[in-house]
């Protein structure tokens, strides 16, 4: 299982190492980084991508299939969901996301 954690707004705060192995990155290399790192660009620079990230703020969560770039710029597909974690205050504290 691979799994990686983003703050509310997609920055990435930590990816277990099957994360990194099945995408080609270190740790050193992703904490920090924009989930946008793994979008096509098109994609990434799109409505329909604001508005996913959005809805994960609102605490919706969202499986399927995901097709992912990994560090090689090769395409990856991902059955995978994304996942709001809520704080006690009710508040999205963190975004996981567990993927195969």
């Amino acid at each position: 299982m691979a799994v990686i954690e983003f703050d509310p707004e997609g920055r990435i705060l930590r990816a277990n190492d099957n994360f990194l192995r099945a995408m080609g990155y270190t740790g050193q290399n992703l904490v920090g980084q924009h989930h946008r790192l793994f979008c096509p660009p098109d994609f990434a620079n799109s409505p329909e991508y604001a508005d996913f990230w959005a809805a994960l703020r609102r605490g919706e969560f969202f499986t399927g299939q995901f097709a992912r770039i990994n560090r090689q710029g090769q395409e990856v597909w991902l059955e995978a969901s994304y996942n709001p974690v809520f704080g006690p205050d009710g508040r999205i504290q963190s975004v996981v996301k567990f993927a195969s």
